[in-house]
């Protein structure tokens, strides 16, 4: 099984040849051994599984002039994309939030998997790790779903394409507001089992 984490804004180095791609592979095939070699942990039960629905809201929506002006401009996704609103716009039919499901596998008290949908970034990863026992402690990106990125609170502040342009290229009507970490890290954070959090 393949499982990927929370890595949406970190990339291979060196990239964009195709024998960096071969050199990466060999580097985790030999890392799969190293680790297959090693004493294991078993993993027991039995296992609870848990789901919760959130609602990540927009930052500020552009009005329908706004739109009719964006569908002038010479970057076909972004006149694409306001032509789609537009028409959404008119009717008032553009969502404020995007729908996001939050899933937590716990496997009796030997392994928590946190599961997020979107490409999310490596903040999620370290801070759900610092708040629960980080050696039983999974957490995985890209399940069930891929609506877009899913920025932390420092990437949002930091903007660029993790968190506003990458908006465009999944077709959502403009970027997250602010504090949506914190609404995902609420909605885990209620679904951990209590063996697995670090005592305060």
């Amino acid at each position: 099984m393949t499982a990927i984490g929370c890595g949406a804004d970190q990339n291979p180095f060196p990239r964009r040849e195709l024998s960096h791609a071969v050199l990466h592979g060999v580097e985790l095939a030999k890392e799969a051994v190293r680790l297959i070699n090693l004493p294991m942990k078993p993993v027991t039960g039995p296992v609870s599984c848990t789901m919760k629905e959130v609602l990540l809201p927009y930052d500020t929506l552009p009005d329908v002039p706004a739109w009719r002006q964006r569908m002038l401009d010479q970057n076909r996704k972004i006149a694409m994309r306001a032509s789609y609103y537009l028409r959404q716009a008119e009717m008032e039919k553009i969502p404020h939030t995007l729908p996001y499901k939050v899933q937590v596998w716990a496997f009796g008290d030997s392994l928590l998997t946190i599961n997020l949908p979107g490409e999310v970034v490596v903040d999620y990863g370290l801070r759900f790790k610092e708040e629960n026992d980080p050696s039983r402690t999974w957490v995985n990106a890209y399940t069930n779903d891929v609506p877009c990125y899913i920025p932390s609170q420092r990437v949002w502040d930091e903007g660029g394409y993790d968190a506003d342009e990458s908006m465009i290229v999944y077709g959502h009507p403009t970027r997250f507001a602010s504090g949506i970490e914190e609404i995902i890290a609420r909605a885990v954070a209620e679904m951990v089992p209590g063996g697995y959090k670090k005592k305060r």
